[in-house]
């Protein structure tokens, strides 16, 4: 149970790191978009 609840933690901190990356990555395409325009 402990295993488990830990690599689920674990799993949902990896999404969120995953989800700001996206976020930063779509920030930084639209930045160069508009200095590129």
């Amino acid at each position: 149970m402990v295993i488990a609840g830990a690599r689920k933690t674990l799993f949902h901190k990896k999404e969120k790191a995953l989800q700001g990356f996206l976020i930063l990555i779509k920030l930084f395409l639209f930045y160069a978009f508009l200095t590129f325009l």
